[in-house]
């Protein structure tokens, strides 16, 4: 018998007064009927003596051994971070065989500020205007918008949701500076100045900004015309662009939608999570009927993490698949790549999936500008959850004394396991030479529980520090289905056959024909142990040697 939470879904980042869900998944072993208490607490991340504080708790039945899901609502009034504790235990005396996996925590981060979003068109494609409204109803949400077709001496009778409509790029390092994530679908950037796009370069590099760059069929095919003059927006993308001119013909004849085709990054992160629900999130990503074009792409940077392809044989290069989804850091910032304007077909299945999908790779864009915890530097993790036996990178962006990016061999690293123990042998991060005042690193999680980072400054008594947890992965829970189509390879591929459970009875005899071969013998061998006998000579000697035994008293 054994209770456990085998999971707790939560966001790492929320604002200051905005609702979130926590969700908790119970898997109970052999408690059926049992009455079940579920705790919810909170305390402060960094207050170690700090009692936790009981939120809520309910009291459900367990019915079988599926997994239970629970889920509660909180908003926070108090910025900071904040560490949430599920515990579960049973109501009755009775005693578990585990009682080390009945809590499990999550820290998240209480935004006490408004994310500040730029977001640039070169003309109001669908994509666009779905996700602009989306941002401008969102409470926790500051818009800008700089709509290229606008003409700047009508702005004023143009109206676009937004709480400022813009004419053209900020001109000063300020104004861009008080950005947080910057949007381009397809934007023209022959109308940014060379100064403009240089301060682009170091607010993403230096200042940790977040940049989403969305390809399209006019402008993107520029920076590829004008690769000497745009070679600094060039170097922000995490893909290589090309464009060739059957390429273009291919794209004339795109007249049927195409699956996303996620790798094996894409399925494992949560920024394509775009379901938080029961229902498998790679479900939504197969029932999404696909998209007809993307850009084409010649394979992805060095450093950079592909999440989804182009299905389209087509439009297969000799760099392989055109890249739909790809990311990187770039300097403290981050960079997302969208191959295609076409996500808003993401609303055939929900409204919902569309709006989690954009709202997820903006918060992981903009953590770097949310989360700077010192002005010399910033810690960059890929996600704050891994699985058990998973590789975690570390990469950490410094500046000296000087506020120039710093340039040692290494610095030193300090990782605390959830045993409380320094991890050995030490991982110190090493210079990434590509990426000025970058180090970078990994380790392997072999323990389940929470894991702290920490790496000093350099000529400083400040320190960076983050967190991450490491769960045992619950493939069942992710996807109860059967998968028909893999069983059905499986057993073809290995000379076996495939049966539905209503096809097992007419079809499952004729699969197992009798292998029995009849064999005469001309005449019956008796041994010496089948003949009678020798059994009653056995227990007369038996019975005789008991008998003697207790009369000389030998027992």
């Amino acid at each position: 018998m054994n209770l456990n939470v085998s999971k707790f879904q939560a966001p790492s980042d929320v604002q200051m007064g905005e609702a979130f869900d926590l969700s908790a998944f119970i898997q109970a072993k052999g408690l059926a009927g049992e009455q079940v208490e579920v705790q919810l607490f909170v305390k402060p991340d960094d207050d170690n003596k700090a009692k936790p504080t009981l939120l809520k708790k309910k009291n459900i039945t367990i019915k079988d051994d599926a997994p239970l899901e629970l889920k509660f609502q909180q908003k926070s009034s108090v910025a900071g971070d904040l560490e949430y504790i599920m515990q579960v235990r049973l109501k009755n005396s009775r005693k578990e065989s585990n009682l080390l996996d009945n809590e499990i925590r999550k820290t998240i981060h209480i935004l006490d500020r408004k994310t500040r979003i730029l977001l640039i068109a070169s003309g109001p494609m669908r994509d666009y205007r779905f996700v602009r409204n989306m941002l401008f109803r969102h409470s926790s949400i500051d818009l800008d918008v700089w709509l290229q077709t606008v003409d700047p001496s009508t702005v004023g009778q143009v109206s676009q949701e937004s709480n400022n409509l813009l004419t053209k790029f900020p001109e000063t390092a300020a104004e861009l500076f008080n950005y947080d994530v910057i949007i381009a679908f397809d934007a023209d950037w022959l109308r940014v100045n060379k100064d403009q796009r240089a301060k682009l370069q170091q607010w993403v590099a230096e200042h940790s900004g977040g940049l989403i760059l969305v390809a399209g069929e006019i402008y993107t095919t520029q920076i590829v015309e004008n690769k000497k003059e745009l070679e600094g927006i060039h170097t922000l993308y995490p893909v290589v662009l090309r464009r060739s001119l059957g390429e273009f013909q291919l794209d004339d004849d795109a007249n049927q939608p195409w699956p996303v085709e996620l790798t094996k990054d894409g399925k494992e992160t949560s920024l394509l999570r775009v379901n938080e629900s029961k229902e498998n999130t790679k479900s939504v990503w197969e029932r999404l009927a696909g998209i007809y074009r993307c850009y084409p792409t010649g394979g992805a940077k060095v450093g950079a993490v592909v999440y989804s392809y182009f299905s389209n044989h087509r439009a297969i290069n000799d760099q392989g698949k055109p890249i739909l989804m790809a990311s990187q850091f770039y300097g403290s910032g981050r960079v997302f790549y969208l191959g295609s304007s076409e996500m808003w077909r993401l609303r055939y299945l929900g409204e919902k999936f569309y709006d989690r999908f954009w709202t997820k790779i903006i918060r992981d864009v903009a953590q770097g500008r949310l989360q700077r915890g010192h002005q010399r530097g910033i810690l960059l993790l890929e996600r704050n959850q891994y699985f058990l036996g998973q590789t975690v990178r570390i990469r950490a962006q410094l500046l000296s004394q000087q506020m120039d990016p710093l340039n040692i061999n290494q610095v030193k690293t300090e990782i605390i396991t959830p045993m409380g123990k320094p991890l050995f042998p030490v991982r110190n991060l090493l210079i990434d030479k590509n990426r000025p005042g970058q180090y970078q690193g990994d380790f392997r999680a072999n323990q389940t529980g929470t894991y702290r980072l920490r790496v000093p400054i350099p000529d400083s008594n400040d320190h960076l520090e983050a967190k991450i947890s490491v769960v045992i992965p619950a493939l069942e829970l992710e996807n109860s289905q059967q998968n028909i189509r893999l069983l059905t390879d499986l057993s073809r591929d290995t000379g076996g056959q495939y049966l539905a459970f209503s096809e097992i009875e007419k079809e499952l005899p004729g699969l197992f024909p009798s292998r029995g071969e009849q064999v005469l013998v001309d005449e019956r061998i008796e041994t010496l142990w089948d003949r009678k006998w020798v059994l009653y000579f056995l227990v007369i000697v038996l019975a005789v040697e008991w008998i003697m035994r207790k009369w000389l008293k030998l027992a």
